[in-house]
């Protein structure tokens, strides 16, 4: 369950089968898989496309989610999608 993002060239969801992970994701954004350097995310290809997500776990005792205020729990998300952002911005081709 997700929502997509600029016109389906990223999308931000949760899975029904691991619901504790948040993941933004690709899906018509092209990557220049040379730029990409492994320090956010991981990529993958399907069929002749490219593919990267990123994930961020919301149970993790780093982040422990569900313990944050309100704001505190806004931030967290949106920080992981400007960071995810970002980075894409960075590998793009």
């Amino acid at each position: 369950m997700g929502f997509s993002l600029n016109n389906m060239l990223y999308f931000f969801s949760i899975y029904y089968e691991n619901p504790e992970i948040v993941v933004f994701d690709t899906f018509d954004f092209k990557i220049d898989e040379l730029k990409f350097d492994g320090k956010i995310g991981k990529t993958w290809t399907v069929g002749r496309r490219l593919r990267w997500m990123n994930e961020l776990n919301l149970v993790s005792d780093e982040i422990d989610f569900f313990s944050q205020t309100k704001e505190s729990q806004m931030r967290i998300l949106k920080d992981f999608i400007k960071q995810s952002y970002n980075y894409l911005q960075k590998i793009k081709a």
